[in-house]
């Protein structure tokens, strides 16, 4: 099976995910990776700036993008943008191939390691917040959403983009209070909910229930890539 990555969103959280299909595959050479198709597009406009009504619709890129991976003979895409995840609806629509849906496959991770859970800490983009891109993932889990104060989320902001644009990484003690002030205390699951943070988490060398929605979605694509192609598959074998 041949996995399509619908990427540059950003091209940093982008690596990060290829990186780790890389080294979670249990291979003996070169030759028993899976295949993988990219496209890493940076210029799809940006997903939260649209979702707060301060940008471009990024859907017709977005989906463009995913048509071009199925084109070149993709069997299944991932996204590893959690925001992206507000047009998934759009995007699937146009494809005969499946788009993985992150944000549910997180849902229902955190449902299996931690099947007693009844509350998880977000940490996102403030366009998913405002899209409510979990809520459904971990309402009918019958788990509860904590969402950080408006002062937070732009703090978690100004983080994300930091990455993005220069590599800079906040202090651990300042993500340790932010992360404090909403868990009390309590070893409850904290979802690193752009794929940005995982980058940050991993340098900070944090530790915690932290659920890594980058490597979720690689865990599932390695799956799907070891997995045979389905007899009904019409893509094309031309990559």
């Amino acid at each position: 099976m041949k996995l399509g990555i619908l990427g540059g969103m950003g091209p940093l959280a982008t690596a990060d995910f290829f990186k780790k299909i890389v080294q979670m595959t249990d291979v003996r050479s070169d030759q028993e990776h899976i295949r993988i198709l990219m496209d890493d597009n940076p210029q799809i406009p940006d997903r939260t700036a649209y979702i707060m009504g301060e940008g471009k619709d990024p859907t017709r890129a977005m989906v463009r993008s995913a048509l071009r991976l199925e084109f070149m003979g993709a069997d299944f895409v991932a996204i590893p943008c959690n925001t992206a995840h507000r047009f998934h609806s759009a995007i699937q629509s146009f494809l005969d191939i499946p788009v993985l849906n992150m944000v549910d496959l997180t849902g229902a991770y955190i449902k299996q390691v931690w099947p007693e859970t009844q509350k998880v800490l977000l940490l996102a983009t403030k366009g998913t917040y405002t899209a409510g891109i979990y809520n459904f993932a971990l309402n009918s889990r019958k788990m509860e959403l904590l969402v950080p104060s408006l002062e937070d989320q732009t703090l978690l902001m100004e983080w994300i983009y930091a990455v993005k644009s220069t590599g800079s990484i906040p202090d651990s003690e300042s993500v340790t209070r932010m992360i404090q002030t909403y868990t009390g205390g309590l070893n409850i699951p904290v979802i690193l909910g752009c794929t940005e943070l995982p980058v940050i988490f991993d340098a900070l060398k944090l530790e915690g229930r932290f659920v890594d929605t980058t490597h979720v979605l690689a865990e599932e694509c390695v799956k799907l890539g070891k997995s045979k192609p389905a007899l009904s598959s019409q893509n094309p074998d031309i990559a």
